[in-house]
């Protein structure tokens, strides 16, 4: 599910929403932006529709360009979230949980290098994970995902939101968080002096609450947990009783 970031359902696209639920009308209002319109429609339910601009829109050509950049994103977010579930599937012995780094895919960031720096930080029982590259299946070339969740962009920020939705939905008891910390992501020293180059780099933890005799999670209670920068998280929380 993708999810609405802090901006409310105006009176115009709560209409549009009761429109297309009563007619499946996706013509774009001119007063909305596409990406609005899709946004919303998923939010409610109705997710994986194309808005249509009409051609009397006055803002019809930057609307269609906008809305062409924000669907090249959301894209990427299904083969994302299927990496985090195999990795979550194949690494169960992970006891603590996952980090998946996104960082960028040059050859000054070796997988087995970043890993090594990365772990000295983390807790035990923790695994960290480069998420570099998406699926092939995805492009007959591979494509990092570090240009669809890096970036400083809206866009971007909807991008993460929306995987950090798909991966709370995979399953009771999982627990996720952006978070984008200070990384040594490279050794460029020279004649045996190390010295180390920092990057701050999204990172996806990811936990999963072990299960208890009835198959809920011990705590109880998932949540939906914001981005460092509290800009793009999603606002609402998802919670589920105790079982006493």
């Amino acid at each position: 599910m993708i999810v609405l970031r802090s901006q409310m359902l105006s009176p115009t696209l709560v209409q549009f929403v009761w429109d297309y639920a009563k007619s499946g009308a996706l013509v774009c209002p001119f007063s909305l932006m596409p990406k609005e319109c899709s946004l919303a429609l998923d939010f409610f339910g109705f997710g994986g529709l194309d808005i249509v601009v009409a051609d009397e829109d006055p803002g019809k050509l930057a609307k269609n360009f906008s809305y062409a950049a924000f669907k090249n994103t959301m894209k990427a977010v299904p083969g994302i979230i299927e990496h985090v579930n195999r990795e979550l599937s194949s690494n169960q012995l992970a006891s603590g949980g996952l980090h998946f780094i996104v960082s960028p895919p040059t050859p000054c960031w070796p997988q087995d290098t970043l890993m090594d720096f990365y772990k000295v930080t983390m807790p035990a029982g923790y695994k960290a994970i480069k998420l570099n590259c998406l699926p092939t299946t995805f492009s007959p070339r591979c494509i990092s995902s570090y240009d669809f969740l890096a970036p400083e962009t809206e866009n971007a920020a909807d991008a993460r939101g929306a995987v950090l939705a798909g991966v709370l939905a995979l399953g009771t008891g999982i627990q996720a968080k952006w978070s984008k910390p200070g990384l040594k992501v490279c050794d460029v020293g020279e004649y045996g002096n190390h010295e180390f180059e920092y990057a701050k780099c999204y990172v996806l933890e990811v936990t999963v609450e072990p299960a208890g005799c009835d198959g809920a999670p011990s705590q109880g209670i998932l949540s939906f947990v914001p981005e460092e920068d509290g800009q793009d998280a999603p606002k609402s929380k998802s919670k589920r009783k105790r079982k006493d």
